[in-house]
């Protein structure tokens, strides 16, 4: 579970980027955030994470973003960033993935289980002895996924993960992301995407919460949109031009 409270967040010169959010998300649910350019959808997931200071409450699983609950509330929440070199950075495949197992201690005989497992999944067993950083963008998004879940987090939250990709892997993309059993929310620009894996979104403008509800509802509200330089999903589109 997922309770922000009164949540917000200042750069460093006072201009505030995220006003008084609040929002509860349950177990099992699958989010959206969306919003015009600069609207605060990566600050958002960032505060989430932990990675940014911020005024206001989290709480993950019951647990606040404080001394006490810190070392808890990063076992539990994995987060892809939107650009996978932001995470990749181990000479092959294989470290990358198996890096965070390292850093949790686990035995040597379950990270190489559990590697063994994540590619498997992927389809990235001929990846493994090579470098991250050689392999192409969608190539390096559906590892740093892998690097994200191997590790089995309660939580996931994923900054545009369709950011860059071709129609190939911003399909296994949503794929990977329909398969998953867990809570999750989805900063995106990719309303398409949003409308395939998410139940609930939250529109933001200006750091502000605009509105809150069911992602088909949001998503086909053309008035709504428009009005925050949004345009509909495709697959609308496409359904309004027949």
């Amino acid at each position: 579970m997922i309770q922000v409270q009164n949540l917000s967040y200042s750069y460093g010169h006072g201009a505030k980027v995220l006003q008084f959010l609040t929002f509860h998300i349950q177990k099992g649910e699958k989010w959206g955030i969306m919003g015009p350019m600069g609207a605060g959808k990566t600050t958002l997931l960032m505060a989430i994470a932990g990675l940014v200071d911020f005024e206001g409450e989290i709480n993950i699983n019951g647990l606040a973003w404080d001394k006490e609950g810190e070392s808890q509330i990063r076992k539990m929440i994995g987060i892809l960033f939107q650009n996978p070199d932001d995470q990749l950075f181990m000479p092959t495949v294989e470290e990358d993935i198996g890096f965070g197992l390292i850093q949790m201690g686990l035995p040597r005989e379950e990270i190489q289980n559990r590697i063994d497992e994540i590619l498997k999944k992927f389809s990235l067993e001929n990846f493994k002895s090579r470098s991250s950083h050689h392999l192409s963008g969608g190539e390096k998004k559906l590892v740093a996924l892998a690097a994200v879940l191997v590790m089995n987090p309660e939580i996931l939250l994923l900054d545009e993960p369709s950011a860059n990709l071709d129609t190939y892997y911003r399909r296994r993309m949503i794929q990977e992301i329909q398969s998953l059993e867990k809570t999750f929310l989805i900063a995106s620009h990719d309303l398409d995407l949003l409308w395939e894996v998410t139940e609930k979104i939250i529109l933001l403008d200006q750091g502000k919460i605009v509105e809150i509800g069911r992602t088909q509802e949001i998503l086909s509200n053309q008035d709504l949109l428009k009005a925050h330089k949004l345009e509909l999903p495709l697959l609308l589109q496409e359904k309004k031009g027949k």
